[in-house]
């Protein structure tokens, strides 16, 4: 039987192939579908090509590099729920992603859940942080 997690598609992006790889595991595991890229180029092939439930980018990723990933993926789809994944919700922020998630696991599998809820995903996610 189908879980609720298991219609959810996350886009997870990371520079750090072993906190991507981690990161796509703890999802799948729990029964997330996950497609993983580690360069900035494939970003727009992914979300042009699918619709994707969440977007994940992990703290890897160069500040200035996470602003314009999500300018570029707003430009695709502007309602696409974006989180930043920190390693402490406290460490680091991402100013343009709708929310920080810190990336223990059990912290990200509940932050992926919140996220993933409606009606966070059908459209209201740029106006939860105004």
């Amino acid at each position: 039987m189908p879980t609720a997690s298991s219609s959810k598609h996350i886009l997870n992006i990371a520079y750090d192939t072993s906190l991507m790889d981690s990161r796509e595991s703890i999802l799948t595991s729990a029964g997330y579908r996950v497609e993983s890229v580690n360069r900035k180029q494939d970003v727009l092939k992914h979300v042009l090509a699918t619709k994707f439930s969440l977007v994940l980018i992990g703290h890897s990723v160069p500040a200035p590099e996470r602003e314009d990933l999500i300018v570029l993926i707003r430009a695709c789809d502007r309602f696409i729920p974006i989180a930043f994944v920190a390693p402490r919700t406290d460490s680091q922020s991402c100013a343009s992603a709708d929310m920080t998630i810190a990336s223990h696991p059990a912290d990200l599998l509940k932050g992926v859940s919140e996220a993933t809820t409606e009606p966070w995903a059908v459209g209201d996610a740029l106006t939860l942080k105004q």
